[in-house]
């Protein structure tokens, strides 16, 4: 998917989640997120596509993140992220 596709993605995904009452904190490149994991030390899970625009991978991202905040729990497709540490949506 590129450009609106990407968009429209991001937002179906985000509604759905604070539909079912989850905070939800939004990023539109790896690097973006990293900087949003920076600001909000409150943040749990991080839930990601493998390719994203801006030349930082899914994988990338999951192992930077769990780096700086091993808590956090990375989910993606099923097979993904093997080897990381990866969660179940559930509140």
């Amino acid at each position: 998917m590129r450009g609106n596709d990407e968009e429209a993605l991001l937002k179906f995904v985000s509604t759905s989640l604070q539909t079912l009452g989850y905070r939800v904190v939004t990023a539109n490149s790896g690097l973006q997120a990293l900087s949003r994991f920076a600001e909000e030390p409150t943040i749990a899970l991080l839930f990601s596509d493998v390719v994203m625009p801006g030349g930082m991978s899914g994988y990338k991202l999951a192992e930077q993140v769990h780096q700086n905040r091993p808590e956090v729990k990375c989910y993606s497709h099923p097979d993904t992220l093997k080897g990381r540490r990866t969660g179940r949506l559930s509140h």
